[in-house]
């Protein structure tokens, strides 16, 4: 909610012109989903590094991927 305020009060302020909005939407949602993969990508490299480090079995880890890859075959 109050980020959805924040983007709409820049809007009403700075851009006036429809296209400027656009432009600006646009902008929003590229920086919003390259948050998203930043955040992906350190949460994949958090479980590699458990995975080495012996935190989560390997044993198990090999499982729990053929398991998931053999399921997402039609």
């Amino acid at each position: 909610m109050f980020k959805k305020n924040v983007i709409k009060f820049i809007e009403s302020q700075f851009f006036k012109i429809k296209t400027g909005k656009m432009l600006f939407r646009s902008l929003v949602l590229s920086l919003e989903g390259l948050g998203k993969s930043v955040r992906r990508g350190f949460k994949t490299a958090e479980t590699i590094a458990c995975i080495f480090k012996g935190d989560i079995p390997v044993k198990s880890t090999v499982s729990q991927m053929i398991e998931v890859g053999w399921r997402l075959l039609p």
